[in-house]
């Protein structure tokens, strides 16, 4: 009996001395990682953490912010709408100094462009809605994008939108600044042009080069410094199925009609080249589809894409993207497809070299050089969008509305 006894006391002894080291070890694992301590979180009924104080370590995402911004679902669209989601949400985040990162995959097309991806380690940390935290400073922790992964509520385009960072960002040229800044260009650059080499991307079509030979160096159409490449986006193909209309065939052609009798005054040869969809109408009800010949002498190359799928191979998309950040002119179109690579590019300044010169489509926003179009009555009920209206273009161009 007595042997019993004290064969149990010792069993007890070594099963409380194994639980007490096994209690430590998990103590140091947890210290390690999530660094978190329980008591400090203060939940509410749906288990989302309302105040993280500074118990989770985020600074491998920005070492002088607490704050982190995640994307939790992929928008499966085309390249431009897709791309605009992680995009928008990694400047807002650059801007005012958190972190950003997107949830090991939830990609979507973004995993072609090398946008940071989250630690797993976060997945199970409590976190809070961004659409449901408008004022997010000096609270820190984890900020999830979007509430819903499937169809959008108005809010939710509302935080998508091009602007949407200026809710909490000044809406003036400091603003603007602040999202888009030159570090911030350089860098979207070298993912646009790194995600030409991506395992999964067609290298043969995404690394085609219309303007350059080789380098960046040696043009292809001229080594004459007097040569101005211009990359043109024209937006067509499904754009109509929304009840939108394009800009029309008019439009583009005074605007090019401008651009090059300018260029030419100052001893430039211009090279156009417009990038566009082989498909689709201008305008469905007036029922007119493009009209490629009103371009004769204006347009020295078309590249026209066929319909694609939205999730499939961007290659094409990404090839399309190489050329419009590279050319020594840009014209941005409709839509995000051009707008996005658009910020890879220099903002030019007044006083600045022609190259870099980027035409948004806007009515000039922050102090933007732009086209917009507008409606010309002829009576009878006829109406036509054939009416240009230039903002801040270069002053050495000299063009005039």
């Amino acid at each position: 009996m007595l042997k019993q006894l004290s064969s149990l006391k010792s069993r007890s002894v070594f099963i409380i001395f194994f639980v007490s080291i096994l209690f430590v070890i998990i103590s140091i694992h947890n210290s390690h990682t999530l660094q978190r301590d329980d008591n400090s979180i203060n939940k509410n009924s749906a288990g989302s953490s309302l105040d993280l104080q500074e118990d989770i370590d985020l600074s491998e995402f920005n070492p002088t912010s607490n704050i982190l911004v995640r994307m939790v679902c992929a928008r499966r669209d085309r390249l431009g709408s897709s791309i605009g989601r992680p995009f928008n949400l990694m400047t807002y985040a650059a801007c005012k100094n958190y972190g950003f990162c997107i949830m090991p995959g939830k990609e979507g097309l973004a995993r072609y462009f090398s946008f940071p991806t989250c630690n797993p380690i976060y997945n199970d940390v409590p976190h809070k809605w961004l659409l449901h935290d408008d004022i997010i400073e000096n609270s820190s922790g984890i900020y999830d994008f979007t509430s819903r992964c499937g169809a959008m509520n108005p809010a939710d385009r509302e935080m998508e939108g091009a602007i949407y960072a200026l809710k909490h960002v000044p809406s003036n040229n400091s603003g603007f600044d602040c999202l888009y800044p030159p570090s911030l260009r350089q860098r979207w650059s070298q993912m646009i042009h790194k995600a030409a080499s991506h395992p999964d991307v067609n290298h043969t079509i995404a690394n085609q080069n219309f303007f350059w030979n080789g380098s960046l160096n040696e043009r292809i159409h001229d080594n004459n410094d007097n040569t101005i490449i211009i990359a043109v986006h024209m937006r067509r193909g499904d754009y109509t199925d929304w009840g939108r209309r394009c800009v029309w065939d008019e439009i583009y052609v005074q605007l090019l009609q401008k651009l090059q009798d300018a260029l030419i005054q100052l001893g430039h040869k211009p090279i156009v080249h417009v990038f566009s969809e082989a498909y689709g109408r201008i305008d469905d009800r007036h029922r007119i589809t493009p009209n490629w010949t009103l371009y004769d002498g204006l347009v020295d190359y078309f590249h026209l894409a066929p319909k694609m799928k939205g999730d499939g191979d961007p290659a094409m998309h990404v090839r399309d993207w190489r050329h419009f950040i590279t050319a020594d002119i840009m014209v941005v179109g409709e839509g995000s497809f051009s707008r996005k690579p658009a910020y890879a590019r220099p903002i030019w300044k007044e006083g600045g070299d022609i190259r870099g010169l980027t035409i948004w489509a806007g009515d000039g926003s922050f102090n933007l050089p732009s086209y917009k179009w507008g409606w010309t009555n002829y009576g009878n009920g006829v109406w036509k969008m054939d009416k240009l209206t230039l903002y801040n273009m270069p002053s050495i161009l000299n063009m005039t509305n």
